[in-house]
């Protein structure tokens, strides 16, 4: 918000000559900015609009009579924009000229960049800006008939003069050089290119307000050197602009509310409330609006909200609580949901397509005709869940709580992935010719594959080589439910056990991670697991970086646990678990390249864990999933 006192404007736009080629564009050039500053509220009197022809003695009294006005306060500003010929003489200074100026005798008709200095310096007010946009192509003599070598006379000269304000005091200068051709570069807008951009630039655009939304001297001028920078090598004048505007925070020269950046997380704050009070179009239309704002809700309590129809498409909902809440048709692609509790939720219609739901709690969820193709619910707790014609297809259920849950009404299981599911609660063995709840929902699956007649007609397709497999029953020792579950558990830690040991020795030894000698004290770089993301620290816990997001893309995670650093380069690998992937970066987290995809070949991992870095840059992976040590 603009505060202080007046704000007043002088322009001068001189495109009549006598001795010196006509410009029309300076003429449109001091009409626009007049234009503009008056609706932007500057007091613009027609006293201080010097625009077509004007005479050299005008000029210098009006320019007096706007820096010496008595009624002038320290907190006004005062902005002063020529656009018209330059003229720099052989003393190097820079002349700007009036209608009436002799090129030959600058010094006679026109108004000396010095003495516009001196007037700048002398005013009572504190913010004062001085705009000059000069063209150069009379300036022949001083130049010895070159333009370009006229602009870059006068380049010197106004920058070299400018360096004499002094510093924090509110005086700024922005000023162009360019030679005719050059000016007329952008020919289709009527506007020389430095005056066009200035013109956005007050107008107001995401590039040329600060944080707060103001045109300050030092945005503006960074705004215009940029857009005349990122030009055509054909169309981008020789000079570039100069810019004397450091700490202009104090000038504010527009204001747009509008366009004052949102924080992210007052972005991420608004779209919450808009999901706890169930206003779904509100929240769906805020995201729309801010495309590059990465919705992050992990750990939120949502317990119980009506959200049909909510855009949380590639949102990170770790551990998010949306028991009771009802997502029915919610778009969920691609969103990380790791350990989110979904318990009793309508999810019917939802779109969880490449979805991370790893061990999260789904039971007694309805999930009917949801979208479930490509979706991670390894582990997840499905028990009582209603997938009536949900598509499965290449889902993970690898180790999925399916107890209670009809798998046969699914609408596609194509593909998808069942090692190590859990149909029922396994009990006691029966006597010899029992059959156990486990066969039989086993059997039920195979029967509606082979299409049996107590089966219903459309079953869906089951990849029966990925059911878990009953091994035959045995009249004695009958083993209990309990000490079944202690073998299944305990063979995994074993070899997770075996599997660490072995790489902790490789990291332990010599020619690992180091070379020669004892390793040197180097930044710690953590994963942080659940956050998917790499933290980097000094040794003594300062924080240094970071970098990642949820993902299967380069430089995203899902799940990263184990981190290795070469020594020699700095380049540091990471081990995803659920993406079975590596990845490498360099030391401040640039990728660089990755590895690996779900499989038992070489190459392939299923949830890779430790990682390490010899001595010859050969990297050691512990692929967990498959109880292996794997090097390239």
């Amino acid at each position: 918000m603009i505060k202080g006192g007046k704000r007043k404007a002088l322009i001068v736009g001189i495109s009549e000559y006598a001795s010196l080629q006509k410009l029309d564009f300076c003429k449109k050039d001091g009409q626009e900015v007049y234009e503009i500053l008056s609706s932007l509220g500057y007091d613009t009197s027609e006293n201080n609009k010097l625009i077509g022809e004007v005479k050299g003695e005008k000029i210098k009294d009006t320019i007096y009579d706007f820096f010496g006005d008595t009624s002038n306060n320290p907190d006004d500003t005062l902005l002063f924009y020529y656009s018209g010929h330059g003229v720099p003489d052989v003393d190097g200074d820079t002349y700007l000229a009036s209608s009436d100026l002799n090129p030959d005798e600058p010094g006679r008709r026109g108004f000396s960049f010095e003495e516009l200095r001196k007037m700048i310096q002398k005013s009572v007010s504190t913010r004062v800006v001085a705009i000059l946009d000069c063209c150069y192509s009379g300036a022949a003599k001083v130049s010895k008939g070159h333009e370009d070598d006229a602009a870059k006379l006068g380049r010197i000269a106004i920058d070299d003069k400018s360096r004499k304000l002094p510093q924090g005091q509110g005086k700024y200068i922005l000023a162009a050089s360019q030679a005719a051709q050059e000016a007329y570069a952008l020919a289709t807008s009527d506007h020389s290119i430095f005056t066009y951009y200035l013109l956005q630039g007050l107008k107001g655009n995401t590039e040329s307000v600060d944080s707060e939304g103001n045109v300050t001297p030092q945005s503006l001028g960074s705004y215009v050197y940029r857009a005349i920078m990122s030009l055509p090598a054909d169309k981008r004048p020789k000079q570039t602009p100069i810019t004397k505007a450091e700490e202009s925070g104090n000038v504010i020269l527009a204001y747009h509310p509008e366009l004052k950046p949102v924080k992210v997380e007052d972005t991420l704050a608004s779209m919450l409330k808009f999901l706890r009070e169930s206003k779904v179009e509100d929240f769906n239309r805020m995201r729309e609006q801010n495309p590059t704002v990465s919705l992050d809700f992990s750990r939120e309590n949502l317990h119980g909200v009506q959200i049909a129809g909510a855009n949380l498409s590639s949102a990170n909902l770790s551990r998010i609580n949306f028991t009771q809440a009802d997502l029915e048709g919610a778009n969920l692609h691609n969103a990380y949901l790791f350990r989110a509790d979904l318990e009793g939720a309508n999810l019917s219609k939802a779109s969880f397509s490449k979805a991370v739901l790893e061990a999260a709690n789904l039971s007694k969820a309805n999930l009917a005709k949801a979208n479930l193709s490509n979706a991670n619910l390894s582990r997840a707790n499905l028990s009582n869940a209603n997938i009536y014609s949900a598509d499965l297809q290449q889902a993970n259920l690898i180790g999925a709580d399916l107890r209670g849950t009809n798998l046969t009404a699914a609408a596609n299981l194509t593909g998808a992935d069942l090692r190590g599911a859990i149909f029922e609660e396994e009990e006691e063995e029966k006597p010899t010719g029992a059959i156990t709840t486990t066969s039989y929902t086993k059997k039920k699956a195979m029967d509606s594959v082979a299409g049996n007649s107590n089966s219903s007609s459309g079953a869906p397709k089951i990849d029966v080589g990925k059911l878990p497999v009953k091994e035959p029953i045995t009249p004695t020792p009958p083993p209990v439910k309990e000490r079944k579950k202690y073998y299944r558990l305990l063979v995994p830690i074993l070899a997770a056990a075996v599997v660490g040991i072995i790489v902790l020795v490789l990291v332990s030894s010599s020619s690992i991670l180091h070379q020669g000698g004892p390793p040197s004290p180097t930044p710690i770089q953590p994963a942080d697991t659940y956050n998917n993301r790499i933290q980097k620290f000094t040794s003594d816990g300062t924080f240094i970086t970071k970098w990642g997001s949820p993902g299967t893309g380069g430089g995203q995670f899902s799940s990263p646990f184990g981190v290795a650093v070469d020594s020699s380069s700095g380049n540091v690998y990471v081990s995803q678990r659920e993406n079975h992937n590596i990845q490498k970066f360099t030391s401040d987290g640039t990728f660089i390249t990755k590895w690996g995809s779900d499989g038992t070949a070489n190459g392939q991992f299923y949830h890779p864990q430790g990682v390490a870095v010899d001595s010859s840059r050969n990297v050691y992976v512990a692929d967990s999933g498959y109880y292996q040590v794997k090097t390239p």
